[in-house]
Parts: C-alpha cells; structure tokens; sequence
C-alpha cells in the first residue's frame, strides 16, 4: 500500500439507503407520465440519469415514501439485473428508486468522484463476483456491498487522481466516439451500396445480358419440372395486386418477381421444442443466426439423428438453400454454406431458390430497405412473419449475368466494410483497455 494510504470498506465510508419496499412502493399500476422520476437500472447512465423513456410516480405517492428519495449528488448502484451498473445523480434533486437500486451517499473521507473512479475499477468488479449471488440472475445484497474494500489515498490526492483520470477519460470518450462514428459510417455506406445494388443502380447495365423477363421464363420451366420431380409444389399465394415501379424504379431489363415464384418452396422449421441430446445433430434457432455474419455453430443445441431424419422430411436445409428468421428478431437473412447437417426450429424459414445460381442475389437482395420494409411483423406481444407474407415479398430481378455482377461487386465491398469493422472494433477494444489500465493505475498508487 502506498504511503498516507489506507485500506477501508465501503460500509466505513459510506452511508446506504435502499428504495422503500413497504406497501407504499409504486408498483407499475401507481406509475405514470408525469410527476416525481421513479428510476431503475435502465435509467443509469454513463452521463448520469438518462431521463428518456422514464417513468414517474405521483406526488402524493412520492411523499408516502419512507426511504429511496435521492438527493443531489447521490450514486445509484444497482444491485440485481444490471449488476454493478451506476450513476451518479448530478443536479437532479428529487426522484425515487427502484427496489432493484441502492443510493450511496459518500462521508467526508471520500470524494463523489473518487468512489465513481471506483466502481468502474477492477477492484470493483473483483469484490462483486466475490460477494455476488446467483448464477442465471446474478445479485448483490446491499450489506455484500458494505464489505467491498476500496484503497484510500488522502483528500488531496484523491482530488489529484480524480483529475488526471477525468482529463484521460475525456480523451478516450472522444476518440470512442469518432471510432464508433467511423464504424457507423463504414456500415452505412455498405447498405447505401447495398440498396442501390438491388434497384439497379449500383452496376451499369450491359445491353448483351438477357433480359430478366428470359430468366423468368427459365425459373417457370425449372419450377415445372421440380413440380414434377416431386420436389416442389404449386405455388400457395396468389400473386399481389400491386404496382412496384411506382414506389420504385427498375432498370428496363430488370423484372419484379414474387419470392415464392424464385422457389421450389418456402417452410419453416420443427413447431414444437423437441428433445436435446448432448451430442448429435445440431439444431439451428435464431440466436444462431444473429451471433454473427454467418450461421454461428457455437452455443448449439443438438438432436438426435432419428429426430433430424424425421424433421427434414418437412424442412431439409441444403449447402446453398437461404435461411431467415421469421419470430423475434425478424428478418436476418443467412445463405447455408457448409455442408454441415442441421435441422430448424420454428422460428427460422427455409427458402429452396429453385436454380442455386439465384441464391447469392437472393440473400442480398433479402437484406436491402426494399425488401425488409415489405416485412410487417404481425401479433401483438411476439412478432411474427408469417410464411404466406414472406412467399409474397417482391424480389427486384435482374438478369442472371447481372445478378453475378452485382454480388462480386458486393462481395468486394463487404470484405472492405469487414476489414474495416475490424480496425475500428480493436481501437474501440484498446481503449476500453486504456481505460482498465489507468483504474488499475489509480487504485494501486501508480498514478
């Protein structure tokens, strides 16, 4: 410990005041638009009370109030859900907490600050998983958090490292912001691409490609022989009433088709939570297509080989068939490109693009503004999208040769937007570590 220091608990510190718990606490049928703020963890933020999307409390209900009030200059911890997650109340001089909170009001050996400074330190986060509880919903009592031991430095000291961190942290906020500006700007221009790609005006046409009116034609007469085949059925949705080229504008040689007319079918996976095994075959759910670019096969959960046989008499994914989600998290869309055997939940849908030359266009053109903002979730609590809405979204065709154009110059882009992301996520990630750096400077003397 260095010289003049000394180590103290927050408890010898610190005064604590938890929300009132009594029959008074404003549940969410007392809460309303207006009157006293009523805080919770959601309203914490790094700049303190984020007053958007608050709720509020009644004054006559506010003043039944035993204990919670804040006061100017409190800090707000939270202690379940959000664990560790604070803020520091600032001006703001009237307002209650959530039970899920605890206000710390700091004594006279302890500067506001300085305790901030802390409760973002690594110190910190050791004393909470030390003294946290649970494990899928972790919690702190708030008497845990009276034991967290902090090291103490002389007023004017703390007043000195206070300073220094302030300056630094300044900088690093500024330099977050222009990375996380850049990174925004990266991905936006790959999506202004993206949406100019699928209406045709991202690749100059070239008068020798066949018209798509000609692939349209070849697309019916492979639908006929899958037909057939026993490999697709007729269509289920009745082509839509509805005038495209007046919302938008496609190239002359370019044609708008149903989704469902590209396909030898469009289905979704297995409607009920089957059996998991520890090992077997691995069964695809949405989080699996929203971890990442591709399909993720990570945190997977898995089935037996005579479920999948059975599954995939109705749903059988396929190296080049489309994937998209359909319940929750709506519309991400992931082209199959492994030949790893997988079944489907309920909640993802499986697009057969009826000529696999088709489904690299497909994907794209399922992911741009003109597309997705046919997508209208339907239901009240959970959203859906329903397989007949998504058999009758329109697809802006273009000719095939074309369709190869505009997916390399995509491709092209896209490796750019990654390589990009990448930069700028390792800068974000090296100041974030700065940051831990100078805590762990402060908190150890060296500073």
């Amino acid at each position: 410990m260095k010289k003049g220091w000394q180590t103290k608990t927050l408890g010898d510190l610190c005064a604590f005041e938890n929300g009132d718990r009594g029959e008074n606490y404003p549940s969410r049928s007392v809460q309303t638009t207006s009157g006293v703020p009523f805080i919770n963890a959601g309203h914490l933020g790094e700049n303190g009370i984020d007053f958007a999307d608050m709720n509020y409390i009644p004054r006559e209900r506010f003043d039944l109030l035993g204990n919670g009030k804040i006061r100017k200059d409190d800090i707000l911890f939270c202690l379940r859900g959000s664990l560790g997650k604070f803020a520091c109340v600032g001006d703001v001089s009237e307002g209650a907490i959530a039970s899920s909170l605890v206000i710390i009001r700091p004594n006279k050996e302890l500067l506001n600050p300085f305790l901030c400074a802390y409760l973002q330190s690594g110190n910190c986060a050791d004393m909470i998983r030390e003294f946290r509880n649970g494990a899928a919903q972790p919690n702190l009592a708030a008497a845990s958090l009276k034991k967290f031991v902090i090291p103490l430095p002389p007023l004017a000291e703390q007043q000195r490292i206070v300073g220094i961190l302030d300056e630094a942290f300044e900088g690093i906020a500024t330099a977050k912001a222009n990375a996380e500006k850049n990174l925004q700007n990266a991905r936006a221009l790959f999506e202004s691409a993206l949406n100019a790609a699928i209406q045709g005006e991202l690749i100059p046409q070239d008068s020798r490609d066949d018209s798509a009116a000609e692939l349209i034609f070849q697309i019916e007469k492979a639908r006929k022989v899958a037909i057939t085949q026993g490999r697709a059925k007729a269509e289920k949705s009745e082509p839509l009433e509805r005038n495209m080229d007046g919302v938008i504008k496609l190239p002359t040689t370019w044609k708008w088709a149903q989704l469902e007319s590209l396909t030898v079918g469009i289905s979704d996976g297995v409607h009920k939570k089957p059996h998991y095994v520890s090992t077997g075959v691995p069964f695809i759910t949405v989080k699996n297509l929203t971890a990442g670019p591709s399909i993720s096969f990570d945190d997977l959960n898995y089935v037996t080989r005579k479920d999948h046989e059975e599954f995939i008499k109705r749903t059988h994914p396929e190296k080049g068939d489309i994937l998209i989600t359909k319940d929750g998290t709506i519309g991400v869309v992931r082209l199959i490109d492994t030949d790893i055997e997988f079944s489907i939940f309920v909640s993802v849908a499986l697009i057969k693009p009826v000529m696999r030359e088709l489904a690299p266009y497909l994907v794209y053109a399922l992911r741009a503004s003109c597309v997705q903002s046919q997508i209208v979730p339907q239901g009240a609590a959970l959203k859906h999208l329903y397989l007949v809405d998504l058999r009758r979204l329109a697809i802006p065709l273009p000719p095939l040769k074309e369709q190869k154009r505009i997916v390399d110059a995509l491709d092209a882009l896209r490796e750019e937007t990654q390589r990009l992301a990448t930069i700028y996520e390792r800068k974000l990630a090296a100041l974030d570590d700065l940051k831990k750096s100078l805590l762990h400077q402060a908190f150890s003397g060296n500073l």
